[in-house]
């Protein structure tokens, strides 16, 4: 006779079945038995087993222990993963804004090489132009044209 039979919602209960299955300390025909009973009845499964005394109850509160103790250290396991997604999340984001800064580090850059080079040009202009100033523009101050000469009889005093 082919029976559908689910394991029971709890995980637990799941769990203390598949290792008991894997210790060798029931078998399959006893593990459809008790789904069965369970299904039928709503007892806990653990103590179905004790009832039909396939299991000492040492037995289940050892493997009990041990799906606890599995859970727990997966607990920090599943932890870490999280955590390192998200260092990964953050190491991307900082990749893309660090990529963003070296950009704008570079146009910083060709920036001032251009504004040097457009002082570069103006200053070369107001060289050439004080110069040309110089070539082209007389002094009215300095007149260069030859004096009469001054003698003290050249004055003419006014009396």
């Amino acid at each position: 006779m082919v029976r559908n039979l689910t394991y029971p919602q709890s995980g637990e209960s799941k769990l203390l079945l598949d290792q008991l299955l894997k210790a060798g300390l029931l078998t399959k025909d006893q593990i459809d038995v008790i789904l069965f009973d369970h299904a039928e009845t709503s007892i806990p499964i653990s103590e179905i087993m004790l009832q039909r005394s396939w299991i000492k109850e040492q037995t289940v509160t050892y493997f009990m222990q041990s799906i606890h103790l599995a859970e727990k250290s997966s607990s920090p396991t599943k932890n870490l993963e999280k955590q390192l997604s998200q260092l990964r999340q953050q190491q991307d984001k900082l990749r893309t804004i660090k990529h963003a800064l070296e950009q704008e580090i570079e146009n910083l850059r060709k920036e001032k090489d251009l504004l040097r080079q457009q002082r570069r040009r103006l200053h070369r202009r107001t060289l050439n132009s004080v110069d040309d100033a110089k070539q082209t523009v007389s002094d009215p101050y300095l007149d260069t044209t030859p004096d009469k000469e001054f003698s003290p009889d050249s004055i003419q005093w006014i009396g």
